[in-house]
């Protein structure tokens, strides 16, 4: 009796989640989400040794200041593939992985990979006509985002170590910057990995096997067609 009940109540409380999110956010980004929950949030601009400019999120706990985040353990939060840093926020307080981890004393700050929404920019190259902009894999962002991130979260809060949280593409990058840059590790006080990737050759859906099978033919047809930026609107 009790499995029935319990499926019940989760579709009930899933219901009421999506029908909120739907009713009140739909369609807001992550800093008019952040105004409605009652969280302070800054932009901070970092350069990467490669010249592209991300853009990061720092939050506050509800109700609090930026301030009040100084000398509270320090954590980057890294979105997976399609994705931005609003995946952290946009479910609201004790749904949101960045929230709780604000409102439990935590000085978070949000990262962006480049290509994405809130990281389309470069020192010289124009993601809307330069095709050089999109010529990067996850192992670039291992290799460059991350530690650029990461140094400058360290030299903003002068802590030594910070706390770092990925899902999927960003657990990919992660394993990247460890191996690539092991001085890193140094500045990682506990890596946390949702939904970890390494290897791509177990991947079961069909969709992306089947472009797997045809990169070479898919690039050439992009590059002809000049398209370069995927799904942006989901970023």
């Amino acid at each position: 009796m009790i499995g029935p009940l319990l499926i019940l109540f989760l579709s009930f409380v899933h219901k009421e989640i999506s029908a909120t999110n739907l009713t009140e956010n739909y369609g807001l980004d992550i800093y008019r989400l952040l105004r409605n929950y009652n969280y302070s949030v800054e932009t901070h601009w970092v350069q990467t040794e490669d010249n592209y400019v991300l853009r990061m999120q720092h939050v506050a706990r509800r109700y609090g200041t930026l301030s009040e985040s100084r000398g509270k353990p320090a954590v980057l939060l890294m979105h997976g593939l399609l994705s931005s840093a609003a995946d952290y926020v946009n479910m609201g307080p004790d749904r949101s992985l960045a929230l709780a981890l604000a409102d439990a004393g935590f000085d978070v700050w949000l990262g962006n990979n480049r290509g994405t929404t809130w990281s389309r920019q470069h020192v010289t190259l124009d993601p809307d006509t330069d095709a050089a902009f999109w010529d990067y894999s996850f192992e670039t962002c291992g290799y460059y985002d991350l530690p650029a991130k990461i140094d400058y979260i360290i030299e903003q809060t002068g802590q030594e170590k910070i706390f770092y949280v990925g899902h999927s593409q960003g657990t990919s990058q992660f394993f990247a910057m460890a191996a690539l840059r092991p001085e890193y590790n140094d500045k990682i006080a506990l890596m946390s990995a949702l939904a970890p990737v390494a290897y791509m050759q177990h991947m079961a859906s069909p969709i992306p096997r089947l472009m797997a099978k045809y990169m070479d033919l898919l690039q050439i047809l992009t590059g002809l067609l000049n398209i370069h930026e995927l799904l942006p609107i989901l970023n």
